[in-house]
C-alpha cells in the first residue's frame, strides 16, 4: 500500500493536472520553472525524443504528482499497477537523463519495427503511431502490433498444419521416425494438444523415453488449463504420464500419478467404464514392479 507522505499543500488535484497536460499537448501558453535550472519550458506538445532532461523531469514530476491524487479511487490490481506506476516515475526522476536516454531507445526501436510492417499495415497508420510514440502514448502502436499478431499467430497454425499432414501420412505408412519428426515440427511451430500427444506417441514407439515423459508433461499441462483437474480428459493423460513413466522404471512416481488417475475416473465415469479397469490394471502392474 502506498502511503502518501511529504505532499506539499497545493498537490496538483486533477483539475491542475488537466491543466498541465493542456500546456503540454494542447500548446497553452504556460511556462514553468525547472527546479534548479533558469530554463523556462517551452508551450507545446510532449516530444520525448525533442525533450531534454529539465523538461523530462517537469513532466514526470507531474504525471508523479498526478498519480498521488489516484489510490483513493483504485483497488486490486489497479492499485497496485498505480503503484507500480508511481515506483518507475520515482526511478525516473532519480536519474532523469538515464530515463529520458531509455525512453528514447524504446521508441526509436519501435519506430523501426512499425517501419518494417509498413507494407502490410498501411502507410497512415503507420504515420500516426511514429508521433504518437514521440508523445509517451503507445497505443496506436500496441493495437498495430497486437493486429501483427494475431496475423502471425494464424500464420504460425497454417505452417503447423503441413508437418502434422505429413506425421499422418508417415504414420500411416508405418514410417515411426518420418513421423516423430513430422510431428515434432508440428508441435514445436504450434504446441496443440493433437500436436503433441502425436509427438509423445512416436516417441514412445520410438522408445524415447525421456523425450516421452517431458512430451506427455505438456499434454497433462495443456489438458488441465482446459478441462480442468475434475476432468476424464485429465485424467487419462495422468493415465498416459503415468504409463511412460513406468518405462522409465520410475515406479514410485508411475504409482502415484496412476492413483491420482484412477481416483479422477471413479470420480467422473460410471463404475463399469473400461478406462478404470484399464487403470487398475495399469497401477496394479507397476505395484508388482515395485515388489
Amino acid at each position: 500500500m502506498i502511503i502518501l507522505v511529504g505532499l506539499i499543500s497545493g498537490i496538483l488535484g486533477i483539475a491542475a493536472f488537466g491543466s498541465a497536460l493542456r500546456r503540454w499537448y494542447r500548446g497553452t501558453p504556460t511556462a514553468v520553472t525547472v527546479t534548479n535550472s533558469a530554463a523556462l519550458i517551452p508551450a507545446r506538445r510532449p516530444n520525448l525524443i525533442e525533450m531534454n532532461p529539465s523538461e523530462f523531469t517537469v513532466w514526470t514530476s507531474e504525471l508523479r504528482e498526478t498519480a498521488y491524487t489516484e489510490p483513493d479511487k483504485l483497488h486490486g490490481p489497479a492499485l497496485i499497477a498505480l503503484e507500480d506506476k508511481i515506483t518507475d516515475l520515482t526511478r525516473q526522476l532519480a536519474n532523469p537523463e538515464e530515463a529520458l536516454a531509455q525512453q528514447h531507445a524504446i521508441i526509436i526501436s519501435l519506430e523501426e519495427k512499425l517501419s518494417r510492417f509498413g507494407n502490410d499495415i498501411g502507410g497512415d497508420r503507420i504515420a500516426a503511431a511514429k508521433p504518437a510514440l514521440e508523445a509517451s502514448d503507445y497505443s496506436i502502436a500496441d493495437d498495430i502490433f497486437t493486429e501483427i499478431e494475431a496475423r502471425e499467430e494464424i500464420a504460425v497454425q497454417n505452417a503447423a498444419r503441413a508437418p502434422f499432414g505429413r506425421g499422418e501420412v508417415a504414420e500411416a505408412q508405418v514410417r515411426w521416425q518420418d513421423a516423430y519428426t513430422h510431428y515434432k515440427r508440428a508441435a514445436a511451430l504450434h504446441e496443440t494438444t493433437d500436436h503433441l500427444e502425436s509427438h509423445a506417441r512416436m516417441t514412445w514407439r520410438l522408445a524415447k523415453g525421456d523425450e516421452a515423459v517431458a512430451v506427455n508433461e505438456k499434454v497433462l499441462a495443456l489438458v488441465k488449463a482446459e478441462f480442468g483437474e475434475q476432468s476424464h480428459d485429465y485424467a487419462t493423460r495422468f493415465n498416459n504420464l503415468g504409463v511412460n513413466m513406468a518405462y522409465q522404471d520410475r515406479f514410485t512416481e508411475a504409482r502415484d500419478l496412476l492413483e491420482q488417475a484412477l481416483s479422477i475416473c471413479k470420480a467422473t465415469l460410471a463404475a463399469d467404464h473400461r478406462d478404470i479397469a484399464g487403470n487398475e490394471q495399469n497401477l496394479t502392474a507397476v505395484i508388482a514392479k515395485m515388489a
